[in-house]
């Protein structure tokens, strides 16, 4: 049992040990200029807000046709450069579907608004963003039915 007692002891001072020499390397860090990454304080917002940005993609969104016929649904995920000036730049797609669903929805983000840019310590910076689209239809109405989840709210056609 006394071992025990001082493996933990032990264990604990290497704990705060370890935890002083970090904070000793973060001041020579800093002491030498060398920058630690920063901190994001604003991301980059739709201008109008998320719930316009969803009404936004929903009414210039097509399903398009060849989804239609195989009845392809889900998700794709596309990443985005907003710049500095509020550009959409560099879209990509993460996560695809189809090849023409995920074609339509770097359309539909390629003709957006400009966007009020993110900022970085304070200072307007380019920045990712990840933005889900939801490609989802109707199978009791045969219609076709674009859904868009944002930061948790969807909203649907």
């Amino acid at each position: 049992m006394k071992k025990l007692k001082y493996l933990l002891l032990f264990l604990i001072m290497l704990f705060f040990t370890a935890i002083q020499l970090q904070a000793q390397a973060y001041r020579l860090d800093v002491m030498r200029g060398i920058e630690h990454p920063p901190q994001v304080v604003k991301m980059p917002a739709y201008p109008t807000g998320t719930d316009e940005m969803m009404k936004f993609i929903e009414k210039f969104l097509i399903y398009p046709k060849d989804a239609l016929k195989k009845k392809i649904e889900g998700r794709v995920v596309v990443q985005f450069i907003v710049s500095k000036e509020g550009n959409v730049q560099s879209i990509k797609v993460v996560r695809g579907l189809s090849p023409s669903c995920d074609q339509e929805a770097v359309r539909i983000i390629s003709i957006m608004p400009k966007w009020s840019p993110g900022k970085v310590d304070g200072k307007v910076a380019d920045l990712k963003y990840t933005l889900p689209i939801l490609f989802s239809f109707s199978k009791s109405e045969e219609t076709s039915h674009i859904s868009v989840v944002c930061d948790g709210l969807s909203v649907r056609e």
